[in-house]
């Protein structure tokens, strides 16, 4: 089991790195799911290393609702999720 829960500063990164031994045993696929908890305003995060912009070009975004945005397939690798608002907002990572 896997879960990490936070508010995030406004306008600061927060990276969140789930270790491979988050993955369940069997199979060794598993689902990620990037939660915005309080729909304070819009949760916007990267999978692939860089940085998130509010409103940038190639980052995933939760709308200011309480949402989550699932990534399916994760093959059990360290895996880092990075998040960034433009207001303070509740958000959880989990595995599922």
């Amino acid at each position: 089991m896997f879960a990490r829960h936070g508010v995030l500063t406004a306008g600061t990164v927060t990276e969140v790195v789930v270790p491979a031994s988050a993955a369940p045993m069997r199979p060794r696929i598993a689902r990620l799911e990037v939660v915005n908890r309080n729909a304070a305003g819009e949760l916007w995060f990267t999978t692939d290393g860089s940085d998130p912009t509010v409103q940038g070009d190639n980052v995933n975004v939760i709308p200011a609702v309480m949402g989550s945005y699932v990534i399916d397939g994760w093959s059990g690798r360290d895996f880092s999720i990075r998040l960034m608002s433009a207001v303070a907002v509740a958000w959880s990572v989990q595995v599922g």
